[in-house]
């Protein structure tokens, strides 16, 4: 446990180092130098920036020699620390008419508190076939739904509040192929293999899955119901959340024609994190991560001799829930657009 002297920082809550002398005097001092030990300190984080790598800020040098010196933990620590250094023109003496400098060295002990999240899956039926095909679409929509069921955030003494979200990145492969090329085959580009018209493929790869606060999100209430509409939740409140990924089977938008799709490739990976920004209470709060799980799902489909859609059952088909794990490493993502990744209406 650390010492009584130790400052307890809440991870995600902006921490302000600065330097002074313990005297009435008059002091100048110079050559300002500060470092951080412990609790993973950084700059910044900014998700409402789109694109890397300003999202997430380390500290630099520059940060360490200002007067103010400024930074966030995103882990817990009991055993960290801030050192200041300076050199220290003390006030004039007999002994040293023009004053005397000295190189002055002073640490402060901070014990890095994080709060814990209980994130929890929901087990799939035991008859799952790990997608299902409904209304043109093949998605994880008829068996079962990844489930973040729930998520609780616990803060820890000696802090109190916050808020919760989920964070969701989307990396993804969608193959389409058809048999016929409609109307604008003479125009028509394949993403896969430059001027045949058959195929049709989308590769989101590390997208903001839509935004950075998850927007699908449901509170428990007392007598056992779900409540919608919440995308943020605070701290001790059980938080109830899904995933239904899945595509169309005939994409006819892709370049206005052609209907005879016959075949379809999905390979999605998905991390998904429980993300905390704690109470302000007059400092600077960002968010910082607390518990996160990497889920994926693996299908094909294609029609069959009577021209029915219908899903194969191929080595390195997988339905992948993945296994939550506590993470002290933010969300950062390429590309803020996943429009392609759709999420089907639910089937019953």
């Amino acid at each position: 446990m650390p010492g009584s002297n130790n400052l307890y920082v809440l991870t995600g809550r902006q921490v302000v180092a600065t330097f002074s002398p313990t005297s009435d005097a008059t002091y100048t001092a110079s050559n300002w130098n500060r470092s951080t030990s412990g609790g993973d300190p950084f700059e910044n984080y900014n998700p409402e920036i789109a694109l890397t790598p300003n999202q997430f800020k380390a500290l630099t040098a520059d940060d360490t020699t200002q007067s103010s010196f400024s930074f966030y933990t995103r882990k817990a620590d009991t055993d960290a620390a801030v050192t200041c250094t300076a050199d220290v023109l003390c006030p004039a003496t007999a002994a040293y008419p023009n004053g005397q400098t000295l190189p002055l060295t002073a640490t402060r002990k901070l014990a890095s508190v994080k709060p814990t999240a209980a994130l929890t899956l929901n087990d799939p039926p035991a008859d799952m076939d790990s997608a299902g095909i409904y209304l043109d679409q093949i998605g994880l929509t008829l068996k079962v739904y990844e489930y973040w069921w729930p998520a609780t955030i616990t803060v820890l003494a000696p802090f109190v509040g916050g808020t919760g979200c989920f964070t969701q990145l989307v990396t993804s492969a969608r193959v389409n192929t058809r048999e016929d090329f409609g109307t604008a085959a003479a125009t028509y580009t394949s993403q896969i293999e430059v001027g045949n018209p058959g195929v049709w493929m989308n590769f989101p790869d590390n997208c903001i899955d839509p935004t950075f606060i998850y927007p699908t999100g449901y509170i428990k209430n007392a007598d056992g119901t779900f409540t919608a509409g919440h995308s943020t939740w605070s701290a001790g409140t059980d938080m109830y959340s899904f995933d239904s990924p899945g595509g169309t089977l005939t994409p006819t938008d892709v370049d206005g024609g052609g209907t005879k799709w016959n075949e379809y490739d999905v390979n999605d990976s998905f991390e998904t994190w429980v993300m905390y920004k704690p109470p302000a209470n007059g400092h600077g709060v960002v968010w910082v991560p607390v518990e996160s799980l990497t889920w994926s799902w693996i299908k094909e489909a294609g029609k069959n001799d009577l021209g029915v859609w219908t899903l194969y059952t191929l080595p390195g088909d997988t339905y992948n829930p993945g296994d939550p794990a506590a993470t002290d490493d933010p969300p950062q993502w390429a590309y803020s657009d996943s429009t392609a990744i759709q999420r089907p209406a639910l089937g019953g």
